[in-house]
């Protein structure tokens, strides 16, 4: 009756007598399912980072104004919603150290993927040790998301981290490589 509404198949009987209408929840990128009573959430400027406004890019009072709509964040549609007892969901990494070109993280699940993201893509991964430690180096400057994945099933997405590599002046490089230097934030 509905197909070609929600799969490629051609319109179905309902499907071609009725306009489907969606709602505000599927415009911010929720399912059509509709099973998500209530979502996990990333903050705002994790939403920005990973490019979730499209080709809008707010500026910094438009960022504070969404701030200040959703203080705990916004909804993370490519995770299960909170309560769902068919998905655990990784938890969110905060321990995490810029050194240089590298980024060093800490509580990560054992053996997890730890995953660095930048626009909304993975640029680089690795294998967390037993103790929930890895390190991924020789970085270029930028802006990364951190998550892990554990069996398949990404996890909360971090606040942006900053990673700056300066290159000092001629005069004070001495043959050596470029100093570095990282910062958080």
């Amino acid at each position: 009756m509905w197909d070609g509404a929600f799969d490629a198949d051609p319109s179905g009987a309902c499907s071609a007598a009725f306009d489907i209408f969606t709602t505000s929840r599927i415009e911010a990128g929720g399912p059509v399912s509709g099973d998500v009573y209530k979502c996990r959430t990333m903050p705002v400027v994790t939403a920005i980072d990973e490019g979730l406004y499209g080709e809008w890019t707010p500026d910094a009072d438009e960022q504070a104004r969404l701030e200040s709509i959703f203080p705990e964040g916004v909804c993370d549609y490519e995770l299960a919603g909170v309560g769902d007892p068919r998905v655990d969901v990784p938890g969110l990494i905060t321990d995490v150290e810029v050194r240089g070109a590298s980024v060093h993280v800490a509580g990560a699940e054992p053996r997890a993927e730890v995953q660095l993201r930048a626009d909304g893509e993975v640029v680089a991964t690795a294998r967390a040790n037993p103790q929930g430690r890895a390190t991924i180096a020789r970085l270029a400057a930028g802006t990364y998301v951190i998550t892990q994945v554990v069996d398949g099933q990404r996890g909360l997405l971090s606040e942006p981290t900053e990673l700056i590599t300066v290159r000092p002046p001629a005069s004070d490089r001495r043959g050596g490589p470029p100093a570095e230097r990282g910062r958080g934030r």
